[in-house]
């Protein structure tokens, strides 16, 4: 079965599977985000490392492109 999905991300240069993986990571934390707090009966919820996490992948990433240039 994992080798039937690595062959689907194959399809994918680096950049795009980047691309692609850091907009499903940021859906599905919205999801969670809102999902915990109705949980919770919270008027929000976030996670600021897991934020932050995200956002130097971002910058990580970023970084790569320029280097590449």
């Amino acid at each position: 079965m994992a080798e039937r999905k690595l062959a689907t991300f194959d399809k994918y240069d680096d950049e795009k599977f980047f691309e692609l993986f850091i907009a499903a990571v940021k859906e599905t934390y919205d999801e969670y985000c809102v999902l915990k707090q109705r949980e919770e009966k919270l008027s929000g919820y976030s996670e600021p490392t897991f934020e932050d996490a995200i956002d130097e992948a971002e910058k990580r990433i970023k970084k790569i492109r320029k280097e590449q240039e």
